[in-house]
């Protein structure tokens, strides 16, 4: 690992090199939640909350944006810019 820091004020954190990946996991407070990078699969692990803003995929194969409105959640397909709005039913239980 280095890091790469600006009079230690500001910097990133770098593990490996462009075509030369590491495999890292970070711990949480909580027992058993770790966000786990495997390089050999190139996928990123989190046993744990995801929180976010808006969601975007994207990929060779699309390319879509996934946004929490106030009542409903819509997804825009950013290349063809269609905007859909997930149809969501309650069900019991909590």
């Amino acid at each position: 690992l280095h890091w790469d820091a600006d009079l230690n004020t500001e910097g990133t954190l770098v593990g490996g090199a462009d075509d030369h990946g590491v495999d890292f996991k970070f711990f949480g407070e909580t027992s058993g939640k770790y966000v786990e990078w495997d390089m050999s699969a190139d996928t990123l692990n989190v046993a744990g909350t995801i929180a976010t803003a808006d969601l975007k995929l994207e990929n060779e194969r699309g390319h879509y944006l996934i946004v929490e409105e106030e009542d409903y959640l819509s997804i825009r397909n950013m290349k063809t810019n269609k905007l859909y709005k997930f149809v969501l039913e309650e069900i019991d239980g909590s």
